[in-house]
């Protein structure tokens, strides 16, 4: 029984230390002005590509959303306008009107500038370096709610000629 107890500190002053260093990484100290500069930038970037026609894989994360509202999806947009929103994996059907609001380069940057203008609890957002198109963001609306966690991860960006 005490070899058990032992055991128990043991792995508590190991953990402990990490829990409160996992809970640090996770608080954004740059807060909404950073993260609205850092959007504007990247929004910027896109601008300047003057890219109309691209396709993109989206992956959407929502706490309590229907699977159809989440299952990956390949998006396709001709001339600034959607073509398609089609599922990676046909045997998992998508409703698209569930991806209005990540359908288009521009829908992606309106729903982030959302996220942040409502000051929620953590945010962070990642953008392409060379492009500016949003590659992700995650967002955790309020720390004692629990499945109000959102976000998206945008793969295989293509320029459609």
């Amino acid at each position: 029984m005490n070899q058990n107890r032992t055991n128990v500190k043991r792995a508590l002053l190991v953990l402990a230390p990490l829990a409160l260093a996992l809970q640090a990484c996770a608080y954004d100290p740059s807060g909404p002005a950073s993260q609205r500069n850092d959007l504007r930038a990247a929004r910027t970037a896109w601008e300047r590509q003057g890219i109309t026609s691209y396709r993109y894989t989206l992956y959407k994360v929502c706490g309590e959303c229907p699977s159809e509202s989440v299952a990956p999806a390949r998006v396709e947009v001709r001339d600034g306008r959607t073509v398609s929103v089609t599922p990676v994996n046909p045997a998992r059907p998508i409703r698209a009107e569930y991806f209005d609001e990540y359908d288009t380069i521009e829908d992606l940057f309106a729903t982030v500038q959302g996220v942040i203008d409502h000051d929620p609890y953590r945010f962070s957002a990642v953008y392409d370096a060379r492009r500016g198109y949003p590659l992700s963001y995650s967002v955790d609306y309020d720390r004692r709610m629990v499945d109000d966690e959102a976000g998206f991860t945008l793969t295989d960006f293509e320029v459609v000629r």
